[in-house]
């Protein structure tokens, strides 16, 4: 896969099978239905075009709608990790934080593929939402000079932070890390303004 900036993948990949495609009435589905480019396939297999429209504007406002209840969750997450740095309590900070992080990534792949993701991992979730946006690609990359271990040390924060007692983060490290998810709430927040308003859009156009 052809690479760019740190030779960071420029395409996500999500393989399926074709039955499966067909079935799922989620608009990435569909929008991949409608304008994707077929590849390749057997001799004997018909790519199928969806025949109906898309109900865009529910789409619209069922995105909007879990955008409003499950963002606003990661950002209570995030206000009670600072809280709780601010009063040392440096483990269970990390604890929202990482949690905070889950709700706005799982946030993003719900909105824009209209369906929820199937994993709590900080890493597989930024794999497969950073190519949403340059901007995201390049949130948790390293610099020349520093190593950005953010989603791992949050990783681990998500898993071991309540219960095991050799979990250690420094404060310093974890303001970073706070900072970093501050970032990521506002870009995700833009991200899926920009899809719902591409939902709004097309229903617009559909209905006239």
């Amino acid at each position: 896969m052809p690479g760019i900036g740190h030779g960071v993948p420029y395409l996500n990949l999500y393989v399926y099978h074709a039955d499966y495609v067909v079935s799922q009435t989620s608009p990435f589905f569909w929008l991949a239905r409608t304008e994707g480019i077929l590849a390749y396939s057997n001799d004997l297999y018909k790519f199928r075009r969806p025949r109906k429209m898309f109900p865009f504007s529910q789409a619209a406002c069922e995105a909007r709608a879990y955008y409003a209840t499950f963002a606003a969750l990661g950002t209570e997450f995030l206000e009670q990790a600072v809280t709780a740095l601010a009063e040392k309590k440096i483990r269970q900070a990390a604890f929202f934080t990482a949690q905070a992080a889950v709700y706005f990534y799982r946030v993003l792949f719900r909105v824009y593929h209209g369906f929820e993701g199937d994993t709590h991992d900080l890493q597989i979730m930024h794999e497969r939402t950073r190519t949403l946006s340059a901007e995201l690609m390049l949130l948790f990359e390293p610099g020349s000079y520093d190593n950005v271990d953010t989603l791992s040390r949050l990783r681990q924060a998500y898993t071991k932070a309540r219960y095991n007692s050799d979990f250690f983060i420094s404060e310093d490290d974890l303001e970073r890390h706070i900072h970093r998810i501050e970032r990521l709430q506002k870009l995700v927040g833009k991200l899926c303004s920009q899809r719902i308003a591409l939902y709004d859009g097309i229903g617009e156009r559909t209905a006239r």
